[in-house]
């Protein structure tokens, strides 16, 4: 069986805005959470998916440093 995973994530919450590009423990929440996810077995694909808002541009550009797809 092959798993694809889509992480809904945005940076434009009103209470915690920025919290998936936060700074825990020397490591970014959303890079976290993508390393966990790729332990798991067959998993095919991981892909964060976000706003068209320009606030989460600097999300995307995040993942696409570590060569992960955002939509």
């Amino acid at each position: 069986m092959i798993i694809n995973i889509i992480i809904q994530a945005r940076t434009s919450s009103k209470r915690f805005s920025s919290k998936v590009l936060l700074n825990l423990l020397n490591e970014i929440v959303i890079l976290y959470l993508i390393k966990r996810l790729k332990k798991l077995k067959h998993i095919n694909k991981i892909i964060v998916a976000t706003s068209v808002e320009s606030s989460d541009n600097k999300l995307c550009n995040v993942l696409k440093k570590k060569k992960y797809r955002c939509i």
